[in-house]
């Protein structure tokens, strides 16, 4: 075992012998930070509640599950389409318009041709509402879907990457508490 002292003297001799660590200079910096925001962008994000238990699976049309929205595209690039749902267990009126409550189950699922499901997003959203939109990407290659979170005191917006069945991408690009001090006041949100 070597005592300490004797570690303080071999580190002495190094340094003056030109071993040592050098400081990084501004242009060492600016080479480490090149890039990390584009690096970061591309890895995606660990969200384990994104599909909770709490939340039955369920298809569109299934009892308690008449609201529906959906959209046919191809998703993963694979030359064949396939079909988005969001779906929420809200009740409707006669006329098919949402009878809005406390709160309500929300998911969005990718159905593939074959009628393989594949589910990303299960949640209970108190007093709250999800919406979806598909977008291309800077790239120009597969879509991407892009689901809006609000409720009262939450906003949250998450990107999913469709690679094919149960491969899926998930990227957190915002996650916020709301203000509930501050809140804009005026004409009804849309």
């Amino acid at each position: 075992m070597t005592s300490p002292l004797i570690r303080l003297a071999c580190m002495a001799v190094a340094m003056a012998a030109g071993v040592g660590c050098s400081q990084p200079t501004p242009e060492d910096a600016a080479v480490a930070r090149a890039g990390t925001s584009e690096r970061a962008a591309e890895l995606p994000d660990t969200i384990p509640d994104l599909v909770q238990s709490r939340v039955p699976s369920a298809n569109a049309g299934d009892p308690g599950w008449m609201y529906q929205q959906s959209v046919v595209a191809d998703m993963d690039s694979d030359g064949d389409d396939e079909t988005v749902y969001l779906i929420s267990d809200v009740t409707l009126d006669a006329g098919g318009a949402p009878l809005w409550e406390d709160g309500h189950r929300w998911q969005v699922y990718v159905r593939e041709a074959d009628g393989t499901i594949t589910r990303l997003y299960a949640r209970f959203l108190p007093n709250g509402k999800l919406t979806a939109d598909i977008t291309v990407p800077p790239s120009g290659t597969a879509l991407g879907l892009v689901l809006l979170e609000q409720t009262p005191s939450r906003i949250a917006a998450y990107e999913f990457r469709y690679r094919g069945p149960n491969r899926v991408e998930v990227y957190t690009r915002l996650d916020r508490a709301i203000d509930p001090q501050r809140r804009f006041t005026g004409s009804l949100r849309p």
